[in-house]
C-alpha cells in the first residue's frame, strides 16, 4: 500500500496528547493497512521535540513537527518503510531531522529520501513485502534549502524541471537491479 503526505504535526500532534498513538487511524484503517505486505508512505514532518522553525524558507506558512510517540502511530499500520524528502523533513532544522532519523531507525521503519548528507540521502532502500522486494526512492523539487550537502543533512533534492540528474538515474538503475518492484516518491511542486 502507498500512502502520500502521513502529516502527524499541529493539530494532529496535540491530539496525541489526549489519545493512544494507534487510536489516530480508524480500526478499519488499522485492518486495511496492517493486512497489506507493504505499507509505504510520505511521512510529511519531523519526528522531534527539539529544534526551532526553520528560517531557511522566507515566508514558508506551515511547520510540521510530531513528538517522538507519534512513530507508534506509524507501527500500528504496520508502516514498511516513508519517505522524507519533502518540503517538511527540516521544518525545525538539522536536529530535528537527526531525530527523525534516529527515532524511525529505533523504530525499525526505514527511511529514504533524507539522511546525514547527500550521498545518504540520495540512497534508495529496499524491503521485504511478502516474496517480493520492493525498492524505494524518495527525491523532492523543493524547498532548494531543505537539500543534503555533502557534510550537511537534508533531503535528497533534484530541480526535476530541469531533467533526471545522473545520481538519480544511477540510483534507479541500481534499486532496478536489486528488487522486484521499484517505487519511484516524488514529491513535486511547491
Amino acid at each position: 500500500a502507498l500512502l502520500g503526505d502521513v502529516k502527524l504535526g499541529r493539530k494532529v500532534a496535540d491530539t496525541l496528547g489526549d489519545v493512544p498513538p494507534e487510536d489516530l487511524w480508524a480500526a478499519e484503517v488499522r485492518e486495511i493497512a496492517t493486512s497489506c505486505d507493504a505499507l509505504i508512505c510520505n511521512l510529511e514532518c519531523c519526528i522531534s521535540e527539539r529544534g526551532r522553525r526553520t528560517r531557511r524558507v522566507p515566508g514558508k506558512p506551515f511547520f510540521f513537527r510530531a513528538p517522538p510517540v507519534a512513530v507508534r502511530s506509524l507501527q500500528a499500520i504496520g508502516t514498511t518503510a516513508v519517505g522524507l524528502a519533502n518540503n517538511h523533513a527540516l521544518d525545525y532544522e538539522d536536529e530535528a531531522l537527526a531525530d527523525s532519523l534516529e527515532i524511525l531507525g529505533q523504530a525499525g521503519i526505514p527511511i529514504a529520501g533524507a539522511g546525514l548528507d547527500a550521498a545518504e540521502a540520495r540512497r534508495g532502500i529496499v524491503v521485504e513485502a511478502g516474496e517480493a522486494r520492493i525498492g524505494l526512492l524518495a527525491v523532492a523539487d523543493h524547498p532548494e534549502e531543505f537539500a543534503a550537502g555533502a557534510d550537511s543533512p537534508g533531503i535528497s533534492y533534484a530541480d526535476l524541471a530541469r531533467g533526471l540528474p545522473g545520481w538519480l538515474t544511477d540510483e534507479v538503475a541500481r534499486l532496478r537491479a536489486e528488487c522486484d518492484l521499484l517505487v519511484a516518491f516524488l514529491h513535486w511542486g511547491p
